[in-house]
């Protein structure tokens, strides 16, 4: 135990200087000196004197400064507003007016007039799917969704090689297969060789040279390949790469639910929307399509029933950003699953229904594609569309 008195061994003490340094009246001083404690009590209240202290040291060093920093801040402000303002009050005007606009609808419409298909887009070289989606057109954001193992990304593959031999150059970024996978989807769906076959290297001799001769095909050079980028800051540098230096005329992600957002979201759904949004934002700034593959949940299955917009994984605002929304269905799963037959081999049958679920510019319709798993490509069907 320490004890401290005012008339006892302290007689020394400049009680005065105590006040002036500490900010303490020196009455309260006085009082503490006649109190009495123990050896922690006191460096407990030292140790809160001394926090006091320094709090109103940069409580006063605020007062002093503050204004003199915003001073300096708004100072700053004004030179950057001053140095900038001829390039600020004079931007390229990117304003348009009805009959420019009217002037180019024309123009497109002159175009059109003389073809056979009606596409004001790129085509897919499926006949159906071009005449109710009038192919992919600029600024458009196309949703091909399904569960998985349907047949996605083999309808987004075939339709980039079909504008590749077009010359019209694009991009594929890809989180979901391999450098490998492309390979051997390509060339199955391509050369027509069996997609096992390739994978395995039960090859002969005239299907490794046509392979080879593949190869010397100029319009590969038109479609580039973009692995493991999963983020949107990632994702518009990249595409501004590629719109300036190889002049790409569409994008295809594969797939969406594998991509993040460098912001802080409360939910997935909410970060898949901020993606789904950067992914519309694009699109419209570059007047490219872009065709986003997408994952469905099981409700679909569960429900024993064909997909509709909700399903769509994560949702978020997805079905509200895409211009375009397609579903891959393969009604047989539903059937097998009524029977109690959920593990029969799915890809033997060859047909897909085509869901074209949402359709800013058309209708909603569904109709059957040919589906042919050993060759990973899509046929046109003989049957027509029906209105849904």
């Amino acid at each position: 135990m320490m004890e401290i008195e005012a008339d006892s061994g302290v007689e020394n003490i400049n009680t005065a200087r105590i006040a002036s340094i500490t900010n303490i009246p020196l009455p309260e001083i006085q009082k503490l000196l006649n109190l009495t404690f123990t050896d922690s009590e006191l460096e407990d209240y030292v140790r809160i004197v001394k926090e006091a202290s320094v709090k109103r040291s940069l409580k006063n060093y605020m007062a002093d400064n503050l204004e003199i920093e915003c001073v300096k801040l708004l100072s700053g402000l004004e030179d950057f507003i001053a140095e900038n303002k001829d390039r600020l009050l004079n931007r390229e005007d990117k304003s348009t007016n009805l009959f420019e606009i009217i002037k180019e609808g024309n123009k497109i419409s002159m175009e059109l007039a003389g073809r056979t298909v009606k596409c004001i887009g790129i085509e897919s070289g499926l006949k159906k799917l071009d005449e109710y989606t009038s192919g992919w057109a600029n600024g458009q954001y196309v949703i091909i969704a399904g569960r998985p193992s349907i047949g996605k990304s083999a309808l987004s593959i075939q339709w980039a090689l079909n504008a590749a031999k077009h010359d019209i150059p694009g991009l594929i970024i890809s989180n979901e297969m391999t450098k490998r996978m492309y390979y051997t989807r390509i060339m199955s769906s391509h050369l027509r060789i069996t997609h096992g076959k390739i994978v395995r290297g039960y090859l002969k001799r005239d299907e490794l040279n046509s392979m080879f001769e593949f190869q010397k095909d100029t319009f590969l050079q038109n479609l580039k390949f973009e692995f493991n980028c999963d983020d949107e800051i990632v994702l518009r540098e990249m595409v501004e790469r590629h719109v300036m230096k190889n002049n790409i005329k569409y994008v295809i992600m594969d797939h969406l639910q594998q991509w993040y957002s460098h912001k802080k979201t409360a939910s997935r759904e909410q970060e898949l929307s901020l993606v789904s949004r950067a992914v519309k934002a694009l699109a419209f700034k570059y007047e490219i399509p872009f065709v986003v593959i997408a994952q469905l949940n099981r409700k679909c299955e569960d429900q024993q029933r064909a997909p509709i917009l909700s399903d769509l994984r994560d949702t978020g605002s997805i079905e509200q950003d895409a211009d375009v929304v397609i579903f891959i269905h393969d009604e047989s799963k539903i059937e097998n699953r009524r029977k109690k037959k959920e593990y029969i081999v799915s890809v033997m049958n060859n047909e897909r229904l085509c869901i074209i679920a949402k359709n800013r510019d058309g209708r909603q319709v569904q109709f059957k594609l040919i589906w042919d798993g050993d060759l990973q490509t899509y046929y046109n069907h003989e049957d027509g569309g029906i209105s849904v």
